[in-house]
């Protein structure tokens, strides 16, 4: 067998910052990314690589039929397909919200209602809101227990229901062009910087809401509450932190209702459900090695 040695300057700086960045971005999410690729040397470095026609491996020893696995997507690039599936469908028809109050008295209402959260809950949330600023995903994650190894079908739920959740909220957003809470009681001063886009409907509020929608259908009877809850607490954390009104809020759940209806019945979604039912805590149930019982685990004793 051959060895040569090249340089990672070309080859290796290439697929670094292709197959690399690639698998940092769902690394990012749920800690294991493209590490199924493998990690690209530093750029720059020299590397040994073999030729595989050197003699001992021949042509007849390749698998010329292999493909990609289905396990070994990245779960954030299945949000770009369902994405591309839910725009094809008529969705700014089926999907209507009134928008904001415009009334004084109710938008005073909610500032005030706003600075009570500010003054009573946010000492003790500040860790907890600042957590869900930066990682959203890892909240549900942590509620079914995934990883991008033993759920890596789910995660692409995930993906797929954040990416749709965003483009609909921009929309809404656009269309009502609401302001910052900030902006009309400057006092209000936020716990966090406000986004750089308009205040309704609260995009946190739509993506956890649809995530959840989505996680439930794995798997109803036993996650849908919890779900709901958790998605429901982090719109809410979302006022505390003086970024959205709660009818920001109230919003986001609503419209994320409307793009469920539509989400799930796009092709590549019901695909990835079916497939996600079958990993762990899913839908399906554990089926034990014979001769082991579910209530303890061992060996039952034969007669």
């Amino acid at each position: 067998m051959q060895f040569h040695l090249r340089d990672g300057g070309g080859d290796g700086g290439g697929d670094g910052g292709g197959d690399g960045g690639g698998g940092g971005a769902g690394g990012q999410s749920y800690g294991a990314g493209g590490a199924y690729v493998g990690s690209p040397p530093p750029q720059g470095a020299p590397f040994l690589i073999f030729d595989p026609l050197g003699g001992e491996i021949r042509e007849s020893d390749f698998n010329f039929n292999a493909v990609f696995p289905w396990s070994g997507w990245q779960p954030d690039l299945f949000g770009v397909i369902a994405l591309a599936e839910f725009g094809e469908t008529n969705w700014r028809r089926y999907i209507q919200h009134d928008g904001p109050p415009t009334d004084h008295a109710k938008i005073v209402v909610e500032i005030d209602q706003l600075a009570a959260m500010a003054r009573d809950e946010r000492p003790r949330l500040i860790g907890e809101i600042l957590d869900q600023n930066a990682r959203l995903r890892g909240y549900f994650a942590e509620v079914l227990m995934m990883s991008a190894w033993s759920h890596p079908n789910t995660l692409k739920i995930i993906e797929m229901a954040i990416r749709v959740a965003q483009m609909v909220a921009i929309h809404f957003k656009l269309k009502f062009n609401r302001a910052r809470p900030q902006q009309i009681c400057p006092a209000l001063v936020p716990l966090i910087n406000s986004p750089g886009h308009a205040s309704f409907p609260s995009a946190h509020s739509l993506e956890s809401h649809l995530i959840a929608l989505s996680l439930a259908e794995i798997d109803p009877q036993h996650t849908k509450r919890a779900l709901i809850a958790l998605a429901d607490r982090i719109g809410r954390n979302r006022e505390v932190a003086g970024v959205h009104y709660p009818s920001d809020t109230r919003a986001g759940r609503e419209i994320a209702g409307q793009a469920f209806d539509i989400l799930k019945n796009c092709p590549t979604f019901k695909a990835t459900l079916i497939e996600a039912k079958r990993e762990p805590g899913g839908a399906g149930t554990l089926t034990l090695p014979s001769g082991y019982s579910t209530s303890t685990a061992k060996p039952e004793e034969r007669s």
